[in-house]
C-alpha cells in the first residue's frame, strides 16, 4: 500500500503533552461538545490570541454553547471581536483613501495577505485580524505611490532601504490613535532571501487580479494561496492563524488543477503543499488526496519536515525564537535539492554584501 504523502501528519494529538495546547487544538478542530478540557482555560484563550485563531473560535461560538470550563469566552471574545472590527474600519478607510488619490494620478496597487484575506475571504473582515497594510505597486507607478502616501500624511521613518529591499515602510497615526504601517512593495521576493528560488511573478499577479476599489485590485484566489504559501515559509509556518488563511481560501473549492500548475511554475509546490495538508489536519480543511499526493515532498525533505512541522512543534510559541530552526525549515520547504544548495551557497555572498552595506551606511 502506498504510504500517505504526510504520514506525519495522522495523529495530530500525538506528542501534545501540554493540557492547554492539547485543548486549543480540540477547539481548532472539534464541535465545542467534544473540547479536551484544559489545565487553564485563559491560558488557552491567550495562546489563541498568540496564535491569530481567536476569532476562529468566537465564529465557532456563535452557533454552539461552551463547555462549562469555556463559559466566559463569548464575552472575551466579543470585547476583542469589537476591536478588531473597529481597527477594520479604520483600515479600510485609510486603504480606500489611498486607492482613491492614487487613482487620480493615474495609479494602480494590489492589496496582498493579510488585507486581500479579510476583504474578500472570512465571513466578516474582523474575522481576519492583521498588523501592516502590504501594497504593490509596479515600478513604474513607485514615485506616485511615495508622493500620494506622503500627500496623505504617512512618514517613512528615517533609516536606509537594505540591500536587495523590495518594500519600504510608511507609517501614519490615525483616528483613535490606530497606527496605519503600509509597507509599499515594487517587488515580492527579494534577491537577498531564503525563499529566493521560489518564483511568483508580479506581472502575473497583475494580470490575474481582481478589482476590488477604485486604484485597488486583489490577487485571484489561487494566486493568493500561492503568495499565502510563500509567506507562510517566510514566517517559519507560524502562527497558526497563518495555517487558517488556506483552509479558508479553500472553503470555497479553487481550481485545483490551476492552483497545482501555478504552484509547479512558482516553485511553491512543497510550501503549498505543506501549507494544504496542516489546513487539513489543524483545521479540516477539505483537499483532494491528488492534490496533495502532487503536492508532496521528497524523501530529502521529509526528515526535516516531519520533526520541524508536527502540530506539537506547531503549538509552541518558543519555536517563534529559534532562529536556527527557522532556517532550516524554510530551506527544506524548497522543491528541489539543487534549489537547496543553490541557495546555502548564496548564504555567504548576501552576508557579505549586507554586512559591507551596514557598515557603508555608518555616519
Amino acid at each position: 500500500m502506498r504510504q500517505p504523502p504526510f504520514d506525519w501528519l495522522a495523529r495530530p494529538f500525538e506528542g501534545v503533552s501540554d493540557p492547554d495546547a492539547r485543548c486549543l487544538l480540540s477547539v481548532l478542530k472539534r464541535p465545542s461538545a467534544q473540547w479536551t478540557e484544559p489545565r487553564e482555560p485563559a491560558r488557552v484563550l491567550n495562546l489563541a490570541c498568540q496564535h491569530r485563531v481567536e476569532m476562529r473560535i468566537c465564529q465557532s461560538l456563535e452557533s454552539a454553547e461552551p463547555p462549562a470550563w469555556a463559559q466566559d469566552w463569548p464575552a472575551q471574545l466579543h470585547e476583542r471581536r469589537k476591536v478588531h472590527a473597529v481597527e477594520w474600519q479604520i483600515k479600510r478607510l485609510k486603504v480606500l483613501e489611498f486607492g482613491a488619490a492614487f487613482a487620480r494620478r493615474a495609479g494602480e496597487a494590489l492589496l496582498l495577505k493579510g488585507f486581500a484575506l479579510a476583504a474578500r475571504h472570512y465571513p466578516r473582515p474582523e474575522f481576519r485580524p492583521f498588523g501592516d497594510i502590504d501594497i504593490l505597486v509596479r515600478e513604474a507607478d513607485l514615485a506616485k505611490a511615495r508622493e500620494t502616501l506622503e500627500s496623505l500624511g504617512y512618514v517613512l521613518p528615517a533609516r536606509k532601504t537594505a540591500v536587495g529591499a523590495i518594500e519600504t515602510s510608511y507609517l501614519l497615526t490615525a483616528m483613535l490613535d490606530t497606527k496605519i504601517d503600509i509597507d509599499l512593495h515594487w517587488g515580492f521576493i527579494g534577491r537577498e532571501s531564503l525563499v529566493r528560488e521560489m518564483r511568483v511573478r508580479t506581472e502575473d499577479l497583475w494580470a490575474r487580479s481582481e478589482p476590488f476599489e477604485p486604484g485597488l485590485r486583489i490577487p485571484c484566489r489561487e494566486d493568493l494561496l500561492v503568495t499565502c504559501a510563500v509567506n507562510l515559509v517566510r514566517h517559519g509556518f507560524g502562527p497558526l492563524g497563518n495555517l487558517c488563511d488556506f483552509a479558508q481560501l479553500v472553503s470555497v473549492t479553487p481550481d485545483w488543477n490551476l492552483l497545482t500548475e501555478r504552484a509547479r511554475d512558482c516553485r511553491t509546490r512543497v510550501s503549498l503543499g505543506l501549507a494544504l495538508a496542516l489546513a487539513a489536519t489543524l483545521f479540516d480543511a477539505r483537499i483532494p488526496r491528488e492534490v496533495l499526493d502532487e503536492l508532496a515532498p521528497r524523501g530529502w525533505q521529509r526528515g526535516i519536515l516531519k520533526r520541524g512541522l508536527r502540530p506539537s512543534r506547531l503549538l509552541d510559541t518558543d519555536r517563534w525564537q529559534d532562529g536556527w530552526g527557522r532556517y532550516l525549515l524554510k530551506l527544506s520547504a524548497l522543491d528541489t535539492f539543487p534549489a537547496l544548495v543553490r541557495t546555502v551557497a548564496f548564504i555567504p555572498f548576501s552576508f557579505c554584501r549586507r554586512s559591507l552595506a551596514a557598515v557603508g551606511a555608518r555616519p
